[in-house]
């Protein structure tokens, strides 16, 4: 069967959306688990069978348990793309069951959309499949770095990870370098880890780090808890926007 990527007329950029097997592009207003109740059909599956899962996990209809992480993965299995935009953070996740030509084309098309209705190129896609999870951002993906290119290996993600919200919360916007760089080391702590201070200072400190107008900065710095490295690492990005106020836009996440 001949598939295509669907685009709707008034695409906008929304917090979440699902891609069908044949590329028709979802948005979602609320949560995933939510759009496939109000119309199972389209999901391929009847109100009675979702209820009756609701029922076989004693679950109220709409909890968040195991009968949404059952419905969801069996829709990836299925061929579905599950995409969830965390705008405050500078990154989307995408859920595919495998990397394929299909799947490449339907996220090479997506990040293009993106674009087209100003989604910031900097942004971060993390692709994460069954085996293993990918990092690019949303300007390499519109162009045609899948196809030759085998992408960023992070941290091992539990694949269900990705299917829970974030909870953290750091300022994006940043009048200074010095502020941004700031908020890195304040985001870890709130988090419950420490970074170790010469290493800190390498990335940050020194003068070449700080990006020029329309330059972004990106680094990765070790995490530790309790003097005790760990296996996760936290990520970012600094790109100086070259205006007057709100000059640093500061992107990252941990895994």
């Amino acid at each position: 069967m001949q598939y295509r990527l669907i685009i709707e007329d008034k695409f906008k950029i929304a917090d979440a959306y699902w891609i069908s097997p044949i590329g028709k592009i979802i948005s979602i207003s609320r949560r995933h688990i939510d759009a496939i109740f109000d119309d199972p059909k389209i999901y391929g599956y009847t109100e009675q069978e979702i209820r009756d899962l609701y029922k076989k996990y004693n679950e109220k209809i709409g909890q968040e348990g195991k009968t949404r992480e059952r419905l969801i993965v069996d829709l990836i299995k299925r061929g579905w793309i599950r995409i969830r935009n965390y705008s405050r953070k500078g990154y989307w996740v995408m859920n595919i069951n495998r990397l394929n030509k299909k799947a490449k084309d339907y996220t090479q098309n997506f990040a293009k959309l993106l674009l087209k209705n100003n989604g910031n190129k900097y942004d971060i896609i993390v692709i994460e499949t069954f085996s293993g999870s990918k990092s690019y951002s949303v300007e390499d993906l519109s162009n045609d770095i899948l196809f030759y290119n085998e992408g960023v290996n992070m941290s091992k993600y539990k694949f269900m990870d990705l299917l829970k919200e974030a909870k953290s919360d750091y300022e994006i916007y940043h009048d200074t370098y010095g502020s941004a760089i700031d908020e890195v080391e304040n985001y870890a702590d709130k988090n419950g880890y420490t970074v170790e201070e010469n290493e800190f200072s390498n990335n940050y400190m020194d003068a070449f780090t700080k990006p020029k107008k329309g330059k972004t900065y990106r680094t990765t710095l070790t995490l530790y808890k309790k003097d005790k490295k760990q296996k996760k690492a936290l990520h970012s990005q600094i790109y100086n926007r070259g205006t007057d106020r709100n000059t640093f836009e500061l992107n990252m996440y941990i895994n």
